[in-house]
């Protein structure tokens, strides 16, 4: 890893590297030398939020710490008002305090998210609580911030930004860790404090401390703004986002309004560190692709009260210049005669697997399973070494002439997520340009039917009267 980590120090290009290396590459580089600030630029949440998660992963590994997030979006829809991802709103909360805090920290961002405003004026979520074993802290305390902090009490926890009580013991799901963590109190006195698995309820190991950190920005104190925001428009007629309407009470819409309510600054004011963009392409692609996008969406937002784009998001021209005096890392794209290359994948025929380890007995392998489950399966399969099956996420491995890593996803195809998923618009549709030609779609107005084309049409009165869409039409 030195050849790629040593040239990334010195602020030079590394050597061209498969796209799936940069998440081990960024880690190592952030562990390298004196601590350093770091943001990485992918081009789209999800890439950004499975970087993020194989740093929470490599860091558990090898028990070394550094400060990570991810500055991703709000999860949501542009102008619909919604209430923002719990995950995207947590991890995004953590980005524009680290961004701001001038402390070592290396954070992947991904173009939506770098592309909207920052929050300046000191509401973000700070370093939150640490929670020692054999520490003392009033429960009153712990439970006025978990429920300011934007986390839901369900029993049992299962899933990340829940916590519960039950007599003694406090159940919390933190979103940066893999596993909840159960914290037994005697009086105000923290006994001790357990991971868990979210699945059995059963404990998995003691931990020395763990660290809360408040999944939202915090609210409380914008009630004089949206006082006078709706002051304001008293006289219009437009409909108001909840969060206004509600007097803060509600904050789905926040993502819509927030720039109109506190003091906010673009990425490009606020971070003066070292910059990497990964696939310069398709992050530039993506920039294009989103602002014409919400362009579109405050167009036909017609009688809601809405910000326009240049008031709401970063101005694009200066994104794209932030974005142009980075460092572009270089991908090796699809070729197979290079030294690093991207791992083959087998979609779970482990019959192809053995072939290639037979075929290649001068090679090393190793496998980042994250499944206790498909541990076993693959053990008994291929009759691994203990040391070669890790307990890992990674994206997708990668291999060299010596070497082949792979992950449960190249082993076995699509990794199901741990916990299921939010029946939520903003995990069903993240933009209207991901719809292929042919996918089913549900128009409000024509029912069921096959997408072909997404297209602004100008119409008269009589079409528009016969048609009953003024701007629009899905066919």
């Amino acid at each position: 890893l030195r050849e790629y980590i040593n040239p990334l120090a010195k602020g030079e290009a590394p050597p061209a590297a498969p796209f799936n290396a940069y998440p081990l590459i960024a880690h190592e580089h952030a562990l390298s030398g004196s601590p350093r600030r770091t943001l990485w630029v992918v081009s789209d949440d999800n890439i950004a939020l499975e970087w993020l998660r194989a740093w929470t992963s490599l860091k558990n590994a090898d028990k070394r710490k550094y400060e990570i997030a991810a500055l991703v979006s709000w999860g949501v829809i542009p102008y619909s008002n919604a209430p923002a991802d719990k995950e995207k709103e947590y991890q995004r909360t953590r980005a524009e305090f680290l961004i701001q805090s001038n402390q070592p920290c290396t954070i992947v961002a991904s173009v939506e998210g770098l592309s909207q405003f920052i929050a300046t004026d000191g509401s973000t979520g700070g370093s939150g609580m640490l929670l020692k074993s054999g520490s003392r802290i009033l429960r009153s305390d712990l439970m006025s911030f978990l429920g300011g902090g934007g986390y839901a009490h369900t029993v049992p926890v299962t899933r990340p930004g829940e916590f519960c009580i039950k007599g003694n013991v406090v159940d919390v799901f933190p979103p940066d860790l893999d596993y909840p963590v159960r914290m037994d109190f005697f009086g105000d006195d923290i006994e001790s404090i357990k991971t868990f698995s979210h699945e059995t309820q059963r404990s998995i190991q003691a931990v020395a401390e763990v660290r809360l950190l408040p999944l939202r920005p915090e609210t409380h104190n914008l009630q004089e703004q949206i006082a006078k925001l709706i002051a304001k428009l008293k006289k219009s007629s437009d409909e108001l986002p909840p969060i206004l309407s509600s007097a803060g009470a509600n904050l789905a819409g926040y993502a819509d309004v927030y720039p109109a309510l506190r003091r906010c600054s673009a990425i490009d004011k606020l971070w003066k560190d070292s910059v990497f963009v990964a696939d310069g392409e398709a992050v530039l692609q993506r920039l294009t692709t989103i602002d014409n996008e919400r362009k579109y969406l405050y167009e036909r937002g017609e009688g809601r009260y809405r910000l326009p784009p240049a008031d709401l998001y970063a101005p694009v021209d200066k994104i794209e210049a932030f974005l142009l005096a980075a460092q572009t890392v270089p991908l090796t794209g699809d070729a197979k005669d290079i030294p690093l290359r991207d791992a083959p994948r087998f979609g779970g025929r482990l019959g192809l697997l053995k072939e290639k380890i037979a075929a290649e007995t001068g090679k090393q392998f190793y496998y980042l399973i994250e499944s206790e489950g498909q541990r076993e399966r693959l053990s008994a399969a291929i009759s691994a070494r203990a040391d070669q099956i890790i307990s890992l996420f990674y994206p997708h491995g990668f291999e060299t002439e010596a070497l082949c890593v792979l992950s449960e996803n190249d082993v076995f195809g699509r990794v199901v997520k741990k916990y299921a998923a939010d029946k939520n618009i903003s995990k069903i549709l993240e933009s209207y340009t991901d719809l292929k030609e042919s996918d089913y779609v549900v128009h409000v107005n024509y029912g069921i039917g096959r997408f072909s084309a997404l297209k602004r049409m100008k119409v008269t009165a009589m079409v528009q009267g016969s048609a009953g869409s003024p701007a629009d039409r899905m066919s």
